[in-house]
């Protein structure tokens, strides 16, 4: 028996309706897609058109890892440039408590009152920058990050030969160890700043020298005590913000070398099956025109076969 032949599909008026709804279940198919893309920034939901599965996965968490960085980078930058802004204050301070000291030295019979209030309300200055906080951490209290700082660092007690490093037990209430996080994979940053720092000590000893000099009969040695550690005071502040200084570079260092990093990721990762907020806005745009066409045309076949089945 000879085979025969299927002839083939006539194109008919319901065949080439069911076409057009075939088209448009796939482009709302389509439709479905440039919308899940456009919602994850680009990223493809289906692995199926990806050409290499494993460097795509690898890759999208390599950049979820470099963001990760990226955020605490710039958490800990806008930190370590809170710090360093607390630390200029304190030399301020330090600089114009040896002015006014300058001042009461060289007037006649040594007037202690004016240099009194000034060194009241620097007192109060420290104590401010020293305990404050940028969002819930104490930053000048090492890793007690929960802990105040200081307790009051008002002090009569104070003489022109007492002055002694281990001071700032008296006041200090964090700890002696240093704040370290990582930048990158390869890159610690790390502060050794805190509120018992030899600079801050002197520079609280200086004022309390100078908040407690009325009726000291010895106050010409008094206050060239307190001029001294001033002076001292300022080039170890000094010296602690430039730690900090060198910090904030290695930390920028990292930033860019992680934007940099992602950028590189980033034009992997399109390669394997990314697409990037353009492309997937464009690609979105496209497909719901597509789907609006082709639903049009249904609605109007629809339409048009109503009239002809009743006719």
């Amino acid at each position: 028996m000879s085979s025969m032949l299927l002839p083939a599909p006539n194109p008919a008026y319901l065949t080439f309706q069911v076409n057009n709804r075939l088209t448009a279940l796939k482009l709302e198919k389509e439709y479905e897609l440039a919308t899940q893309e456009i919602t994850s920034g680009g990223r493809t939901v289906d692995y199926s058109d990806v050409s290499d599965v494993e460097l795509f996965v690898s890759q999208e968490v390599a950049l979820e890892a470099n963001g990760k960085y990226s955020d605490g980078d710039n958490y800990n930058m806008n930190r370590l440039k809170f710090m360093a802004a607390g630390i200029d204050g304190l030399r301020k301070i330090a600089t114009d408590l040896q002015q006014q000291i300058s001042m009461t030295t060289s007037a006649a019979g040594t007037p202690t009152a004016q240099l009194i209030n000034v060194a009241k309300g620097m007192q109060t200055q420290v104590y401010n920058i020293l305990n404050s906080s940028f969002g819930q951490e104490y930053l000048f209290s090492g890793t007690a990050t929960l802990a105040a700082s200081v307790s009051s660092i008002d002090d009569s007690g104070v003489t022109t030969g007492g002055f002694l490093p281990t001071y700032y037990t008296k006041y200090y209430q964090g700890n002696q160890d240093s704040i370290v996080f990582n930048a990158d994979q390869t890159t610690a940053i790390q502060t050794n700043i805190n509120a018992s720092n030899l600079g801050i000590t002197e520079l609280i000893y200086a004022i309390n020298l100078c908040v407690y000099a009325g009726g000291d009969p010895n106050i010409q040695a008094r206050l060239g005590t307190a001029n001294d550690l001033c002076n001292k005071a300022s080039q170890d502040i000094i010296s602690a913000n430039t730690d900090i200084q060198i910090q904030m570079k290695n930390l920028a260092n990292s930033q860019e070398g992680l934007l940099l990093d992602a950028q590189n990721l980033e034009e992997s990762i399109k390669a394997a099956g990314y697409k990037n907020p353009a492309e997937a806005l464009q690609d979105y745009i496209d497909a719901r025109t597509s789907l609006e066409i082709a639903q049009a045309i249904v609605t109007k076949n629809d339409y048009i076969l109503n009239l002809v089945e009743k006719i």
